[in-house]
């Protein structure tokens, strides 16, 4: 029998846009960057195409080999809703019920390319090319509407921050400013912090800070509980409730992205090094929503996954298999990260510079665990990746906190290393160096003393001191900038913030001094 009349699609499109629109979805909802999802995009849109072109070869038909591709792309990335359909199937049915009608629905949905293979052997009439059309119409509504549907609503607030007008951060910089270095340690506990949650004793670390010359602060806190709400009221020195385009947002739910990375990147903090012609370099922490990349001359990236690639492998099966074979696949890119971090210091100290300000983000301490003592990434189940407890990670408490410790304990050896490099090998005299983090340890937010008290430790040449009265992280960069640059930006009372969860950052409830 002849094919249909109905006009053939040129190109087999639907596989590729099938596996752009899986990307697009998670990356644009979660607001990333394109510098942040490009990588994953291209790799989607190629895995498609080379589906496409492997059925194509095995089943010697185009149009059944795009067919293929498709339904192998939905069965790859049809894990989270496998698992919903598993919990609610449970409920009803019972376990032998779920397992039944999941597997008639897949065996259905494997089996379409199959019979119509079969249909058009038997000289059946052949619907495979209209059908590819229609799928190829369909991929790209659907890429479309993922795009309308969550880039459309942030217009309005792109456009009014274009023409918010800046408040000037002009600075009268000395002749020779030193440079700055900021050594971020993310969710690093104040001592006894840790000492009351873990048993460890801390205080070793702290004292070599000391013989360093560090002022090392033991009763400091953070004002908030995330880094992205650290980090934007830090750069704008000031709270979350003054800044021009986060103000309006204060009280209602959401992970407000934009607005916060907003605030982090065009701040006063940042205009003022700009104004008085630093270089500002910046790591990649591997989290895209603390990403400073907007505000940096130059950003120091080795290509490990971020945490956008670590959400799309988790919501596709290839995680099991992928764990399985290599037992370290999550904790290895953020164990590289860490590694990164502390080895670019060495490479930034062999350069020659001008003034600049350094800003290393280390994503550790913070949950979850991925080095041990050594700094080799640890084995762990990928689908227990996001523990926050013991229980999270499938340890006793004892492991837990044995494992907490010997993570800090590389990380205390290579803050150590580096602070030395760089008070040795800066090559511009007295470099200001802070060892900080950005808030305490987050896993419990009925304890207020542990998710805000933080890490901080100054070294401050010329001006012992100046940062020894356990200022909190709105505070810093207008000391900072005031003694070493010039500036008169204010300073502001210390007030501490709680928020809910990460899904309802700005949900914030103010509590008094959290010890």
């Amino acid at each position: 029998m002849q094919d249909s009349p109905t006009p053939s699609p040129r190109w087999i499109l639907h596989p590729a846009l099938l596996a752009a629109a899986f990307v697009l979805e998670l990356a644009l909802a979660n607001r990333i960057e394109p510098a942040g999802f490009g990588r994953s995009l291209v790799i989607a849109v190629v895995v498609g195409i080379g589906l496409t072109l492997a059925a194509w070869a095995i089943t010697r038909d185009r149009w059944i080999g795009g067919l293929t591709a498709t339904a192998l792309i939905l069965a790859i990335v049809s894990f989270i809703p496998i698992f919903e359909a598993w919990r609610l199937l449970d409920r009803l049915l019972g376990a032998s019920g779920a397992v039944a009608v999941i597997g008639l629905v897949v065996f259905a949905f494997v089996a379409i390319p199959v019979i119509q293979r079969a249909r058009v052997r038997r000289g059946a009439g052949q619907i495979r090319r209209p059908l590819t059309s229609v799928l190829n119409r369909l991929g790209a509504v659907i890429l479309l509407a993922i795009i309308g549907f969550n880039w459309l609503p942030d217009v309005p607030g792109s456009v009014a921050d274009a023409f918010r007008t800046r408040e000037d951060a002009s600075v009268r910089p000395t002749q020779d400013p030193p440079d700055i270095w900021v050594i971020l340690l993310d969710g690093y506990p104040r001592a006894d912090v840790l000492e009351r949650r873990f048993g460890i004793d801390n205080s070793p670390f702290l004292g070599e800070l000391e013989h360093l010359g560090f002022d090392v602060g033991t009763d400091n806190h953070s004002n908030y509980v995330f880094t992205q709400l650290t980090l934007a009221s830090m750069f704008q020195m000031r709270y979350l409730d003054e800044v021009a385009g986060v103000a309006p947002l204060v009280g209602k739910p959401g992970g407000h992205v934009n607005a916060l990375r907003n605030a982090m990147v065009d701040s006063p903090a940042f205009r003022a090094l700009l104004s008085a012609e630093y270089q500002i370099i910046v790591t990649q922490p591997g989290y895209e929503q603390v990403s400073i990349r907007g505000a940096a001359d130059r950003l120091l990236d080795h290509g490990e996954m971020n945490d956008l690639e670590r959400g799309l492998l988790k919501r596709t099966w290839l995680l099991d298999p992928l764990g399985a074979l290599i037992p370290t696949i999550l904790t290895g890119p953020p164990r590289d990260r860490v590694v990164n971090g502390f080895d670019d210091i060495d490479r930034l100290l062999a350069e020659p510079h001008a003034a600049r300000f350094v800003w290393i983000h280390v994503p550790a301490p913070h949950l979850p665990l991925a080095l041990d003592a050594f700094g080799q990434a640890i084995p762990l189940d990928p689908r227990r990746f996001d523990g926050a407890d013991a229980a999270g990670f499938d340890m006793t408490e004892a492991q837990f906190a044995a494992a907490y410790e010997d993570e800090l304990s590389y990380l205390n050896l290579r803050v150590l290393a580096a602070v030395s490099s760089i008070q040795e090998r800066n090559g511009r005299a007295n470099p200001v160096i802070l060892v900080m983090s950005d808030h305490g340890y987050t896993s419990d937010r009925t304890d207020p003393q542990a998710s805000l008290g933080n890490l901080f430790a100054a070294y401050t040449p010329g001006e012992p001191g100046l940062l020894a009265d356990a200022p909190t992280p709105v505070n810093v960069m207008p000391l900072l900038l005031n003694e070493f640059l010039g500036g008169a930006f204010p300073t502001s009372p210390d007030r501490y913030f709680l928020s809910p969860s990460e899904f309802q950052l700005l949900e914030l409830t103010e509590v008094p001094n959290p010890d």
